[in-house]
């Protein structure tokens, strides 16, 4: 069971007044690809997954942007993540000038092991931007998580790259809630 998200400013609403419930349950996977409101809470349970589309080359730009109006739980087991949905391999402003030499990284908030200099992009107090591909590793992606009510995170919320010591930078994380707790 997936839920995909594909329209800009698209509302869904939960219940007649938006105080209904989303679950995100075990096997289910939803990829809001597009900033949207959600009237109501989400809970993501065990095994249950929430991300946006793999950003495959540089014209792409998806980004997990929602904005709900209630709770968000996210259970162990469960997670809302951009893991390696950012830039793919050699794409993004940080990439490696050098595509073909392996252990290059891609760089983002943060200067990669022997990526030729290229200097850091991206917000340290709110960041939104994709991370960059290494030479050979697809990078983090990016989310923005608005919640009007309290988020409890007992699971994982992530926007890693991978690759290890000369993989591709992680991606970006920002939560705007009325209270975190987990």
């Amino acid at each position: 069971c997936w839920l995909r998200v594909f329209e800009s400013n698209s509302v869904i609403r939960l219940g007649a007044n938006g105080d209904g419930t989303l679950f995100m349950t075990n096997g289910a996977s939803a990829y809001w690809d597009r900033d949207f409101l959600l009237e109501g809470n989400l809970r993501v349970q065990n095994g249950g997954k929430v991300m946006h589309t793999l950003n495959d080359t540089s014209d792409k730009d998806y980004r997990l942007n929602p904005h709900v109006t209630g709770w968000v739980t996210v259970d162990a087991g469960g997670s809302i993540t951009t893991q390696d949905k950012g830039f793919s391999k050699a794409y993004g402003p940080g990439a490696p000038t050098l595509v073909g030499y392996t252990a290059r990284g891609g760089t983002h908030g943060g200067r990669a092991w022997d990526n030729g200099g290229i200097a850091c992009y991206g917000s340290i107090r709110c960041p939104t931007d994709l991370g960059s591909g290494s030479a050979n590793y697809a990078s983090g992606g990016a989310m923005k998580l608005v919640v009007d009510g309290v988020l409890t995170n007992n699971g994982t919320i992530t926007s890693q790259g991978t690759g290890g010591t000369t993989g591709s930078s992680g991606g970006s994380v920002c939560i705007v809630a009325t209270n975190i707790v987990g």
